[in-house]
């Protein structure tokens, strides 16, 4: 580990257990999750608490992104609180425990996608404002191809295999997107629903 994510992985650390959250660090590939399952890191609101798995590639990036969920709720954003306004939730509409009309069902999702797309806008800053060393333009596409993935979410009402790759690793749907982080994702590139499809459900 280099000398800067030591000093941001102590930053994040201090910084959560002044608001009362705790900090849980697993050597392994995976925390798990109630609702997502196994996940390389996760930020638990209600349960005061950020995980991350040490043993995933470029767990540095992955806690930069959580530690931002965290930023945004102590900010009180306005992405954080409208989607905190949004009704709906979308594990349970995904594993078939509600329904919702496409009106809410589609609120929820732009809300998320608003939400998650500052998150890494956030994410960005701080890895920058911590001298970690990462690929600003990979960062960017891979961003992209997480961020349309709630599209291919709300049309195909399927999560991501644990087994298989994530969309922002996978190198095929990179070369599909942008080097720059975009405003909209209400219409996925041509290919990525087949590449989702085949590789990471």
């Amino acid at each position: 580990m280099r000398i800067e994510e030591q000093l941001f992985l102590r930053h994040v650390r201090q910084e959560l257990k002044l608001a009362g959250y705790e900090l849980f660090i697993s050597k392994g590939k995976y925390v798990r999750d109630k609702d997502v399952g196994p996940s390389s890191g996760i930020f638990d609101e209600g349960g005061k608490r950020l995980s991350i798995a040490v043993g995933a590639g470029n767990w540095i990036l992955t806690l930069a992104h959580e530690y931002s969920h965290f930023k945004q709720l102590q900010k009180n954003t306005r992405a954080h609180r409208v989607h905190d306004k949004c009704k709906a939730n979308i594990w349970n509409w995904l594993a078939g425990k509600v329904e919702y009309t496409p009106d809410v069902l589609n609120r929820c999702v732009l809300t998320t996608i608003m939400m998650e797309r500052e998150c890494e806008l956030f994410a960005i800053k701080e890895l920058k404002k911590h001298n970690i060393r990462f690929d600003v333009l990979k960062y960017h596409r891979q961003a992209n191809a997480y961020l349309y993935f709630y599209t291919f979410v709300q049309k195909h009402r399927k999560w991501l295999s644990p087994r298989k790759y994530s969309v922002s690793e996978l190198i095929e749907i990179q070369q599909l997107m942008p080097s720059k982080i975009k405003r909209s994702f209400k219409r996925m590139p041509k290919g990525y629903e087949e590449l989702v499809l085949t590789y990471c459900i």
